[in-house]
């Protein structure tokens, strides 16, 4: 499923300015289909973002309890 940013927002997963932070500290992921521009949407790989944003918070959450040790 294919949506834009506000569409990816809408699944809870982040808000629009973090999803935005987030696109501009990491640019280039493989689950944005089509880049956004002043007036023109992002294209987002829905399903694959969700993953890879689940994937680096438990990547954060790993590397919290590896320096509690």
């Amino acid at each position: 499923m294919r949506g834009n940013l506000a569409d990816l927002a809408a699944t809870g997963i982040a808000s629009e300015p973090t999803l935005r932070k987030w696109i501009a500290a990491e640019p280039d992921q493989p689950w944005i289909v089509k880049r956004g521009s002043n007036g023109d949407a992002y294209e987002i790989d829905i399903p694959g973002a969700i993953a890879a944003f689940q994937a680096q918070e438990e990547a954060k959450a790993e590397a919290a309890r590896a320096r509690a040790d």
